[in-house]
């Protein structure tokens, strides 16, 4: 999924309308700079670092929750 987000085109808005942005460069600048962040801290397995440290407040974080609810949103969206 984050691989493809680095070659889909995304809509721009223009005083004509919408246009399908389709330079790699843009689309990478446009994806690093909104959903990335979300997109890699969604992967990483908190629960398991945690339990490999022996840290439960880190096994146990809400953060984490939130940050997939927010990928799960991005996903509804997109389904839209």
């Amino acid at each position: 999924d984050m691989v493809l987000n680095f070659y889909l085109a995304y809509p721009l808005k223009t005083r004509l309308g919408r246009v399908m942005e389709m330079s790699h460069k843009k689309i990478v600048r446009n994806y690093l700079g909104g959903w990335f962040l979300v997109d890699v801290l969604s992967i990483l397995p908190f629960d398991s670092i945690g339990l490999i440290t022996n840290n439960q407040g880190l096994a146990k974080m809400k953060f984490v929750k939130t940050i997939r609810l927010l990928r799960l949103l991005k996903l509804l969206r997109v389904l839209r």
